[in-house]
């Protein structure tokens, strides 16, 4: 088994490459100017063979047998066998660093005898569910993950509980509001002329769709874990308490905060929750902690 590359992420790389390569094209089409091109092209190219550079070797290709872990980042293979693992946390949190600038992300990491590690990115890896299932099965006795212990009195004690906030004070639902009454005060004022009308309209729309990623509320019903949202009623997932391996309460980049759920089956689910605020997120830890539920909040 091979690690896959999520096309997301492959076409934001490829997304980059092309913004920056535009000044290089400026710098050769502009033959008056192609004495800029040390000062700038050069440096954009030395931008750019570092993007693709430290994007691959910290998320390089991994290549799992039935002997081993082969790590493979450009010309450079290396190889370890099972029984070389020292230590497993199949959901972790660790730091991915561009320069000196760096963003916690969900992750699955093996250590190794001689101090070595693999960083599986969960951002990253498209396929990352199967191979923590295939981790779990050639070194399980190397796992380091808390697993839950649930209590049954205390879960019965909470009964039905609903943890959320009011999505129309939310941030989201602001947003959405402000951009779409300020686009209708521009066609009732005809700044946009018609031809741009339905275009406009259709913005806050996708906007809508968009933020509705980020406006989920969860409900604790008694031996189930519940997901709903604000936006989109019909949306209802259910967890049984114990297909929950461990819950993560993390806050993304520029997103709202959101619960983890990391299931048996090793698949891992990021739920935004804008509405939420802070006596909401600290009542739903105190929950599950004394449910017995793994939690981490780094």
């Amino acid at each position: 088994m091979k690690t896959r590359y999520k096309p997301l992420q492959i076409a934001l790389l490829i997304f980059a490459v092309l913004i920056f390569s535009i000044p290089i094209y400026k710098s050769f089409s502009d033959y008056e100017t192609v004495w800029k091109f040390p000062t700038l092209g050069i440096g954009v190219m030395i931008f750019l063979l570092f993007l693709y550079v430290w994007f691959f070797w910290n998320a390089p290709l991994i290549i799992f047998t039935g002997d081993g872990i082969i790590r493979s980042r450009f010309f450079i293979k290396k190889r370890y066998d099972w029984h070389e693992v020292s230590e497993v946390l199949l959901s972790n949190k660790e730091v991915f660093l561009i320069l000196i600038f760096g963003q916690p992300y969900e992750a699955t990491s093996i250590k190794f005898d001689n101090g070595d590690k693999i960083i599986l990115w969960n951002d990253i890896y498209s396929n990352l569910n199967e191979i923590r299932e295939l981790i779990a099965d050639k070194a399980k006795d190397k796992i380091k993950d808390e697993l839950p212990k649930i209590n049954s009195s205390s879960v019965r004690s909470i009964g039905t509980k609903i943890y959320k906030g009011n999505p129309f004070i939310s941030f989201n639902t602001i947003l959405i509001f402000g951009i779409t009454v300020w686009f209708l005060f521009l066609i009732f004022k005809d700044v946009i002329q018609k031809p741009g009308v339905l275009f406009v309209l259709l913005f806050p729309l996708v906007m809508f769709v968009g933020f509705g990623f980020q406006m989920h509320y969860f409900i604790l019903d008694n031996d189930c874990l519940i997901i709903k949202n604000h936006y989109f009623p019909w949306k209802n997932i259910v967890y049984p308490l114990d297909d929950i391996i461990e819950l993560d309460i993390e806050t993304p980049y520029r997103r709202s905060t959101a619960l983890r759920i990391l299931t048996k089956e090793y698949k891992s689910k990021l739920y935004g929750a804008g509405s939420l605020r802070q006596h909401n997120w600290d009542e739903l830890k105190s929950d599950i902690i004394k449910i017995g539920i793994s939690l981490r909040t780094d």
